[in-house]
């Protein structure tokens, strides 16, 4: 499982999108509610951050910014 996590943490900061950055555990409650919502490609950083729970959730400022990532049109 080591190997998956470091390769998702990976692609996510490829992406510019530092969840280590505000969540303690990117796959805690809040990193499992918000990578679904990634992967489909949900760009709306307000619905992505509405996903988030405990310390996560208080961290508004830091948490759009960490979420925000790099943005390329499809």
């Amino acid at each position: 499982m080591g190997v998956v996590r470091h390769r998702v943490e990976g692609l996510l900061e490829q992406g510019g999108i530092q969840l280590t950055a505000v969540a303690t555990d990117p796959f805690g409650v809040s990193g499992w509610a918000v990578l679904p919502l990634l992967a489909k490609g949900e760009t709306d950083v307000p619905v992505q951050a509405a996903e988030a729970r405990g310390r996560f959730g208080k961290q508004e400022a830091a948490r759009k910014e960490a979420l925000a990532g790099k943005r390329e049109p499809t």
